[in-house]
């Protein structure tokens, strides 16, 4: 399941799994996630990128755990390259829903030039306090560190771990983990990492980290078919 807070966020991460041949539909009726089964890939809109905190919590809360209940393995919360949105509450409200502790949060996107080095999002190179992106009418952003910019959404714990080398999807209490991304190599190795216990996990970030959780579920879905 791939939540996203709006729609062309919806498409471009779904298209990634659609490229891997994974049967993917999208839509903003979360009755639809009955139809699922276990080859499928069901990209939920929520159109919760401009409501309050609140509320964007509380509606992807609802979806999280309605895919709890229907035993969906991997979640994955779509986010904008540029942090805008409520980010850390939807966050918030996967951790809720599901009953995961743990969200490894990748929200950088290399090829379109935006990486997380020590921390920052840099646009080109760039800090995003240097871009134009700052002046946004609608969801300005006027913070370089990811972990500041969650911590003011969400009261969840946040941390900055650099770039995975293993990981436990056991937690005792919730916590987000922020992962730097100056590459796509980085985006391959915490993909790598987190093939264990990616259904013990909630995975979230870019359409870039997505196509790398789509080849791991390749080659997962073609074991199980061997086995």
């Amino acid at each position: 399941l791939i939540i996203a807070d709006d729609f062309t966020g919806g498409l471009d991460t779904g298209v990634m799994f659609a490229e891997k041949g994974f049967a993917t539909w999208m839509s903003d009726d979360q009755r639809r996630l009955c139809e699922c089964d276990e080859d499928c890939v069901a990209v939920m809109d929520t159109e919760t990128r401009h409501l309050k905190r609140e509320d964007a919590l509380e509606n992807v809360r609802k979806i999280a755990e309605f895919a709890r209940k229907q035993k969906i393995p991997i979640l994955f919360k779509k986010t904008d390259s540029l942090l805008r949105g409520n980010i850390g509450a939807e966050l918030e409200g996967m951790i809720q829903g599901s009953g995961r502790k743990l969200v490894v949060f990748v929200p950088a996107y290399p090829k379109m030039g935006r990486t997380i080095n020590e921390g920052k999002l840099l646009i080109q190179g760039k800090l995003l306090t240097d871009t134009n992106y700052v002046d946004d009418l609608i969801s300005p952003v006027n913070k370089n560190r990811v972990k500041d910019i969650i911590r003011a959404q969400t009261t969840v714990p946040v941390r900055e771990i650099g770039c995975l080398n293993g990981i436990s999807g056991v937690a005792a209490n919730p916590e987000i983990y922020i992962c730097d991304t100056v590459g796509e190599k980085d985006l391959r190795l915490i993909a790598e990492a987190v093939k264990p216990v990616a259904d013990q996990v909630i995975l979230a970030g870019c359409g870039g980290f997505a196509k790398y959780v789509a080849e791991y579920l390749t080659g997962l879905y073609i074991e199980q078919k061997k086995q």
